[in-house]
């Protein structure tokens, strides 16, 4: 899919899956710019810059570290800042 395609189907799609590394971070940051909230679940190291550009990146428990310290909250619900609690 190019960027342009992208573009456009995230104005009528809610869901993305199987998106390259590139595409991943493009959507994360372009869709905001277009009144779009964000969120991604990752859980490797090529999720990273995406996990930083959506408003909201959740990790897995099994996710690599980096992907767990980028994530603002892992899949159990809890900060990943080590406090606990559920993600705000």
């Amino acid at each position: 899919m190019s960027d342009p395609q992208l573009a456009e189907a995230v104005e009528t799609m809610d869901v993305f899956a199987r998106l390259s590394p590139a595409h991943k971070k493009t959507h994360c940051a372009g869709a905001p710019e277009k009144g779009h909230v964000v969120g991604f679940m990752g859980d490797g190291i090529n999720d990273a810059p995406a996990l930083r550009a959506a408003d909201v990146g959740i990790s897995v428990d099994n996710a690599v570290d980096i992907a767990k310290g980028i994530a603002r909250c892992d899949s159990a619900g809890k900060k990943s800042d080590g406090a606990g609690g559920r993600c705000a």
